[in-house]
């Protein structure tokens, strides 16, 4: 059929690098119709078709795991790359390439990875250190360091300090810096 259509005249060349496995053919050929209805009386348009190109390009197998990060992308919008690479057991950066080979192997745009973590930052993390507020405004009032508060609470200093600010943020008081307020303890340290 290929060669009735033809006309057993296909042109190939070389596309890509030249490089072992790295390039690949494409053929390019004018339909000729007319080879087909040889039989038939049909008239048929003076002017030529345009030309066709076909790639001879091997499917690159795609990995399992290439899926598997696809679903848990799908199914879980809150998460970011990373807790998605946690869940499957495997690197982040590795979780990215595989969502981006994912998209590459289907031709769409892969969408901005970077920003998916920023704009569910304020949403898919709980708040907890809202209820801490006031348990490490009070541990503050009464002299101890942000090292002793976060042990307190049983919590990171990154959490601590973000209790200490929405607790200043909802009294309508300013906070003074952390090298400030150690100079003003008696003990320091």
């Amino acid at each position: 059929m290929l060669e009735a259509v033809t006309g057993g005249n296909i042109v190939l060349h070389q596309e890509g690098e030249r490089r072992h496995k790295v390039g690949w053919l494409s053929g390019t050929y004018t339909p000729d119709l007319s080879l087909l209805m040889d039989k038939r009386p049909v008239a048929l348009s003076t002017t030529a078709a345009p030309s066709r190109t076909i790639s001879f390009r091997p499917r690159v197998p795609i990995d399992p795991l290439v899926d598997r990060i696809k679903a848990a992308f799908d199914q879980n919008p809150g998460w970011t790359i990373r807790e998605m690479a946690v869940s499957l057991s495997i690197h982040p950066n590795q979780a990215a390439r595989k969502l981006r080979q994912w998209y590459e192997s289907r031709g769409f745009d892969l969408p901005d990875l970077r920003s998916r973590g920023q704009t569910l930052a304020n949403v898919a993390r709980p708040r907890n250190y809202r209820n801490l507020a006031d348990a490490a405004y009070a541990m503050e009032q009464s002299g101890l360091l942000l090292r002793e508060i976060a042990e307190k609470l049983n919590v990171d200093r990154n959490t601590a300090t973000l209790a200490l600010d929405h607790s200043y943020k909802t009294r309508n008081l300013k906070r003074v810096d952390g090298r400030t307020r150690r100079k003003s303890l008696a003990h320091k340290r």
